[in-house]
């Protein structure tokens, strides 16, 4: 009961919504897809025990550190290559990037060996979260 409790913590204090999606294959929704620029820093993560980590769905991934914002309050948003672009070459460096923002799901194991998040219920939930699809850098 008490592992119940700290996946719902962690993730209601995460920026992640949990969703319960019924049906369709694709776990990818545009949101329509509209190009918008964003500057701040790129950061490399590694895997961790967080809902950001766990919508990433791998051991190493990107986030943007968006300007203007430091500390606690610094944003983040988790980031899809679909450059040529290095990333790792650009981790903590500054840049603009353009892209469109668009909502991954990420459908709950039903493997019971898998670590997943749990909902209230005790039942595995599937994970909703905000991802960057960047089409241009500029340095």
């Amino acid at each position: 009961m008490k592992y119940l409790f700290f996946f719902l913590i962690v993730f209601s204090f995460s920026n992640f919504s949990f969703a319960q999606v019924k049906g369709g294959k694709n776990n990818k929704t545009a949101h329509a897809e509209k190009l918008v620029s964003v500057s701040g820093t790129i950061e490399s993560k590694g895997w961790a025990k967080s809902g950001q980590s766990y919508c990433a769905q791998g051991s190493g991934y990107f986030v943007l550190i968006l300007s203007g914002k430091s500390g606690e309050n610094a944003e983040e948003v988790i980031l899809e290559n679909k450059t040529k672009e290095n990333f790792e070459k650009l981790s903590g460096k500054k840049v603009k990037l353009t892209g469109y923002y668009y909502k991954k799901t990420v459908k709950a194991s039903k493997n019971p060996h898998e670590q997943h998040p749990i909902g209230i219920d005790g039942e595995a939930v599937d994970v909703s979260c905000d991802i960057f699809a960047v089409q241009k850098i500029e340095k």
